[in-house]
C-alpha cells in the first residue's frame, strides 16, 4: 500500500474515534441539543477529516438566543478535538468603538499558522450590522476585513508597529557608525572597535532589552538581543531565528544598514493572512427572527419559547439578516444556517439536575458526604432561575445563590456540632432551607437557613385591588380567545414576578396569516381586558392598566391596514416619521385614521357583548383569581366546561393547520372548471 495513503487512514481513523467521542460528550453536556450538535458535527466532518484539501474556508452560521449555549458549544467542540491551540475567539462586540480597527484582531494570528487549518470565532456578529434601523448604510470600513475572510479566506493584516520603531533607531545607528570609520565582515566589526563599543547605541538610543553582553559576541554588528524584533518582520524570508542569524552573519556593514531598512519597509507593508483553510464560525444574536426575545418575564412559559424558536427557519434568518447586512455580505455567509432552539422545561430541569449532580460529586470526592437533594431544591430553582429568554446563565447564578452560597453555613453547623454524617439532605420550606444530616439512614439533626426567595415573594397573592383589577382583565382575555379564537389559553395569572405585567395570559396562537375576517376577533381578544373591567367594575371605572393592549390592537390594526392591504386601497403608506406608521394620527380628515377608529369601536363592542354573554363564566373566573394566582389550561377547560353559555368545548380544534383555503380553492377548480 501508497505509504501516505496508510498515513491518511491512519490519521482519518483516529480522526473519526474523536468525532464520535466528541459528540457523545457534547450531547451530554448540552442538555437539548442534541439536533443542532448533529448539524454541527455534520459541518464540521469533512473539514476536519480532510483540511488539506479546502480552498476556501468552511463557514458555519449558529443563531440563537442568549445564554443557549452557541459560544460554549464552539468552545467544547475544539477542545474535544485539540483545535484548542489553534482557535482564535473575536468578541464583534467591541467594532461599535469609532477608533476600533478589525485588522488589528488578526495581529493574533501568527505568520506561522497562515495557510494552516484554524478555527475562528466571529461572536456578536449581529453588531457589525451595515445598514441601520431604516435602511440606511453605515460606513464600516473598520469591518471590511471580515467579509473578505469570509469570502477567499485571504486577508491584509498590519505588522505589529512597536518593532517597526526599534529597527528602525538600530538602522540609523549603525548607520552613524559606518560613516564614522566603523568596517564591518561576516556580521563583525573588524575596525573601530572601540569606537563602536563606546557609541554602538549612538545618538539614538533604543534601550531595548539592554542585558549585557558576552565578551565573545560584543563585536557582533547587530546584537543577539534585536534578532527576535527582526525576525517579527523577517518570519517571511527566514523559517527561523538561526537562519535569520546566520544570513546577518554573513554581510558586510553596508549590506547590513541595507537589509535592516530593507525590513523597515517591508513593516510598513501589510502582511497576507491566509485563512483559506480556516473553519469559521458566525456566531450571533437576531431579535428580528426570535421575536419573542424581548420578552424577560419570568412567568413565560418555557414551552412556548421552545415551541416557538423551532418554527424559525433558514429564509427567516436570511429575512432577519437582510435588515442588518447588504445582500452581497449575506451571501458570503453561505446557506450553512444553524438555529439554536430557546430551552425547553424539561431540559432547563435538567440542566439543574446536573449541576446540582455536579456540586454533589465534588462534595463526595472532597469529604465522602453525599448531598441529597428534595424535590422542592429543584424546583425553587427553576422558579426562581428560569427567565425563558435569557437561557440558562441566570439559573446557574441562582444555583450558585440558592445552593453553593449555603455550603458554608451548613459546614460550619455540621462542624460546630461534630457530626460523623454520610449524607447531607437540603429541602425549602417557605423561606428556609432545611438541612437534615443523617448517619447510616438516621437523621442526628437539621438546622434552618434563611432563603431569600425574590421571585416566589412577587409571586404571592395580594389578595388586594391590584389582584382583582388584575383577575377580572386577565379573565376578559382567556374568555375571549376560547369563544372568538377557538384557542385555549396554557395557562393565566392574576400576579407575575415581573415589572412589566402585573398579570399574564399565556396564548399560543399559530397563525401564519391573517385573513380580513379574523381581523375583529384577534382585535377583540386584544381589547377582551379592557371591556372585561367595565363590564364588572361599571362603566367609568375602567383602568389604566390596559395600555400595553390598546397599544398592541392598534399597532397590529395599523400595520395591517397600511401594510398589508386590509385597508380600502391595497397600498403601503408612506410617512416622514417611522412611528407614525403604527400609530393614529390625530388628523381626522384622513381616511385610514377614521377606518382605524371604526375598525377598533367594533371589536370593542365584539368584546364586551362576548363578555356579557359569558357573564357568569366572566364572574366565576375572575373570583377563582382574584384568590388564586393562576389557572392552568386544565382548570381552565374545565372551568368553560361548567360555566360557559352556548358553547361546547369539543368544538376547539386544537391542531390548527386546516386546509380552508385550499378546500375553497379545489371547490372552485370543480365548480367552474369541470
Amino acid at each position: 500500500m501508497n505509504p501516505k495513503l496508510h498515513h491518511m487512514q491512519a490519521d482519518i481513523k483516529e480522526k473519526r474515534h474523536l468525532l464520535e467521542t466528541a459528540k457523545k460528550k457534547l450531547v451530554q453536556q448540552f442538555v437539548g441539543l442534541d439536533k443542532v450538535l448533529d448539524d454541527v458535527f455534520e459541518s464540521l466532518s469533512f473539514w476536519y477529516l480532510f483540511p488539506e484539501l479546502q480552498e476556501r474556508p468552511v463557514v458555519i452560521n449558529m443563531w440563537g438566543m442568549t445564554g443557549v449555549g452557541k459560544t460554549s458549544v464552539v468552545r467544547e467542540v475544539c477542545r474535544l478535538l485539540n483545535l484548542d491551540k489553534r482557535y482564535y475567539h473575536f468578541d464583534l462586540g467591541e467594532t461599535d468603538g469609532r477608533d476600533f480597527n478589525m485588522k488589528t484582531y488578526f495581529n493574533d494570528i501568527s505568520e506561522n499558522e497562515s495557510g494552516l487549518p484554524m478555527v475562528l470565532a466571529l461572536d456578536e456578529f449581529q453588531l457589525t450590522r451595515t445598514i441601520d434601523q431604516n435602511g440606511n448604510e453605515i460606513d464600516r470600513s473598520s469591518t471590511r476585513i471580515i467579509w473578505q475572510l469570509l469570502d477567499s479566506g485571504k486577508v491584509q493584516v498590519p505588522r505589529v508597529p512597536y518593532f517597526l520603531n526599534g529597527i528602525f533607531q538600530l538602522y540609523t545607528s549603525l548607520d552613524f557608525l559606518l560613516k564614522n570609520g566603523v568596517k564591518v565582515t561576516n556580521g563583525r566589526v573588524v575596525s573601530g572597535i572601540d569606537y563602536f563599543k563606546q557609541h554602538r547605541e549612538g545618538p539614538y538610543h533604543v534601550g531595548h532589552q539592554m542585558y549585557p553582553e558576552s565578551e565573545s559576541k560584543n563585536d557582533l554588528f547587530v546584537s543577539e538581543k534585536y534578532y527576535n524584533d527582526i525576525f517579527e518582520i523577517a518570519v517571511e524570508v527566514f523559517p527561523s531565528v538561526t537562519e535569520l542569524q546566520m544570513h546577518l552573519e554573513k554581510l558586510n556593514g553596508e549590506e547590513t544598514v541595507r537589509f535592516l531598512y530593507e525590513m523597515f519597509q517591508l513593516g510598513l507593508t501589510p502582511r497576507w493572512l491566509d485563512c483559506s483553510k480556516a473553519l469559521i464560525f458566525v456566531l450571533g444574536n437576531l431579535d428580528e427572527a426570535y421575536t419573542m426575545s424581548s420578552q424577560f418575564n419570568p412567568d413565560m412559559d418555557a414551552d412556548t419559547f421552545y415551541e416557538e424558536s423551532l418554527k424559525i427557519n433558514v429564509p427567516q434568518i436570511k429575512e432577519s439578516l437582510k435588515r442588518r447586512f447588504r445582500s452581497e455580505q449575506i451571501s458570503r455567509l453561505g446557506n450553512n444556517h444553524i438555529i439554536f432552539p430557546a430551552i425547553s422545561k424539561v431540559s432547563y430541569q435538567r440542566i439543574i439536575q446536573n449541576e446540582l449532580a455536579r456540586i454533589g460529586d465534588q462534595l463526595y470526592e472532597a469529604y465522602n458526604i453525599r448531598l441529597v437533594y428534595d424535590e422542592s431544591i429543584r424546583d425553587a430553582i427553576y422558579d426562581e432561575g428560569v427567565y425563558p429568554t435569557q437561557g440558562i446563565r441566570p439559573v446557574f447564578s441562582t444555583i450558585h445563590k440558592l445552593v453553593n452560597a449555603k455550603l458554608g453555613n451548613i459546614f460550619a453547623e455540621l462542624i460546630a456540632k461534630e457530626l460523623a454524617v454520610d449524607t447531607i439532605r437540603l429541602s425549602v420550606s417557605e423561606e428556609s432551607m432545611i438541612a437534615a444530616y443523617l448517619s447510616n439512614g438516621e437523621t442526628l439533626f437539621k438546622a434552618e437557613i434563611g432563603l431569600q426567595l425574590e421571585l416566589t415573594a412577587l409571586r404571592q397573592n395580594t389578595l388586594d385591588d391590584r389582584q382583582a383589577i388584575t383577575a377580572v382583565h386577565e379573565s376578559g382575555h382567556v374568555i375571549a380567545a376560547i369563544l372568538l379564537l377557538n384557542t385555549i389559553p396554557q395557562g393565566v395569572y392574576s400576579s407575575s414576578a415581573s415589572n412589566d405585567a402585573i398579570g399574564l395570559t399565556h396564548l399560543n396562537i399559530k397563525t401564519e396569516f391573517f385573513s380580513r375576517n379574523q381581523i375583529t376577533a384577534n382585535l377583540a381578544v386584544l381589547l377582551a381586558g379592557f371591556a372585561a373591567e367595565k363590564i364588572v367594575f361599571g362603566e367609568g371605572n375602567e383602568t389604566t392598566g390596559s395600555e400595553s393592549d390598546i397599544g398592541s390592537a392598534t399597532n397590529f390594526l395599523l400595520h395591517l391596514l397600511k401594510e398589508s392591504g386590509m385597508g380600502n386601497i391595497p397600498g403601503s403608506y408612506y410617512t416622514e416619521k417611522g412611528d407614525d406608521r403604527i400609530y393614529l394620527r390625530d388628523n381626522k380628515d384622513l381616511e385610514i385614521n377614521r377606518m382605524a377608529e371604526d375598525w377598533l369601536v367594533k371589536a370593542m363592542a365584539l368584546a364586551e357583548k362576548t363578555l356579557k354573554e359569558q357573564e357568569v363564566l366572566l364572574l366565576k373566573m375572575s373570583n377563582h383569581l382574584s384568590d388564586h394566582r393562576s389557572l392552568t389550561q386544565e382548570e381552565i377547560k374545565g372551568m368553560v366546561s361548567r360555566y360557559a353559555v352556548n358553547f361546547d368545548m369539543t368544538e376547539i380544534v386544537e391542531d390548527k393547520s386546516c386546509a380552508f383555503y385550499r378546500n375553497q380553492l379545489k371547490k372552485r377548480v370543480e365548480s367552474t372548471l369541470s
